[in-house]
């Protein structure tokens, strides 16, 4: 789920929405259509096993393999990007302490 904007990109922010241990990116799935209807740009993150994920969640052995998706996803952000990244609290907490190193 990603989509650009008529808004004015002044105006216009990059969310990053990352689902929580047990979910996937579709939990985002209203907050996401309010986001892109205010003008926004909206990722919405499957994690490696996620319940939208096409990684079989029986062949995730590690936490960097269960992060990898957000890891790689925000290193393709071109440097300047900005980004407000959005989570539930649960495990995936974590993560965005990798990604901000």
């Amino acid at each position: 789920m990603d989509a650009g904007s008529d808004v004015s990109k002044a105006t216009e922010q990059h969310f990053v929405l990352v689902h929580g241990a047990c979910h996937g990116a579709w939990c985002w799935f209203k907050l996401a259509c309010l986001l892109q209807g205010s003008g926004h740009r909206v990722s919405c993150i499957d994690l490696a096993g996620a319940a939208g994920s096409l990684v079989d969640p029986n062949n995730v052995r590690s936490f960097a393999e269960y992060d990898a998706p957000l890891i790689e996803f925000m290193a393709a952000l071109p440097d300047a990007h900005k980004v407000m990244t959005i989570s539930v609290i649960s495990y995936v907490n974590h993560v965005f302490t990798k990604v901000l190193q």
